[in-house]
């Protein structure tokens, strides 16, 4: 995929239901998958026809992940009483919109197990898109930059490691500078820290800094 017909996004993914790791590594080969057309009938065309800007059918790899964090076993933040989540980042490189690459992120939740229900609960995978580009998008169903990541500590963390230098489109600052601030409040430290190659990926994809 070339850059010049790409854009950059970065994806938050967590899960606290079942078995945690595999989880996410099903969600991630799913986005990967998801957006790839080898010709035949193509689950993309139904999410372009549904996009706002009307984008065309694009033909190859429609996401590519390009980087992923560490791990982090983090407590739960608001709901009802549930189990430790597991939280990381990956960036990608994806020739979708943004309203189209939410309805792949949501469908890959759909296909394992996600369903509607109480808000901050429990959830077998959860994917939310922090940045897109150097975007900023409010409408109904999706806000870019994700509007509680700068409070989040189990976002910031794995964020920091492939985008340290990505600055806020809103606040104005960097992702490491944002994390410094948190912590210095005070926030609770994510229990433990896993390499991507716990999770079955390649250590070398964690590499890099990412803006």
């Amino acid at each position: 995929m070339k850059h010049s017909d790409s854009h950059k996004a970065y994806i938050g993914i967590g899960s606290n239901m079942g078995d945690r790791a595999a989880m996410i590594r099903k969600a991630l080969a799913y986005l990967e998958s998801e957006g790839s057309v080898d010709g035949g009938q193509s689950r993309v065309d139904s999410c372009e026809r549904r996009a706002a800007n009307g984008e065309r059918r694009t033909l190859g790899r429609c996401i590519k992940i390009e980087q992923i964090s560490s791990f982090y076993e983090t407590e739960p933040v608001g709901g009802p009483p549930q189990g430790r989540f597991i939280n990381g980042a990956v960036s990608v490189r994806t020739r979708y919109s943004p309203h189209c690459l939410l309805e792949c992120c949501k469908r890959a939740e759909r296909a394992l197990g996600r369903a509607p229900g109480v808000r901050y609960g429990p959830r077998p995978i959860d994917l939310d898109i922090l940045f897109y580009d150097d975007e900023v998008l409010e409408t109904a169903d999706l806000v870019i930059p994700h509007p509680r990541l700068a409070e989040r500590l189990f976002v910031l963390m794995p964020l920091a490691e492939i985008a340290p230098e990505y600055v806020h489109p809103v606040l104005g600052v960097p992702v490491k500078e944002l994390l410094q601030r948190l912590t210095k409040r005070g926030s609770p430290h994510p229990a433990v820290s896993m390499e991507p190659s716990a999770f079955g990926f390649q250590p070398s994809a964690k590499a890099g800094g990412g803006t």
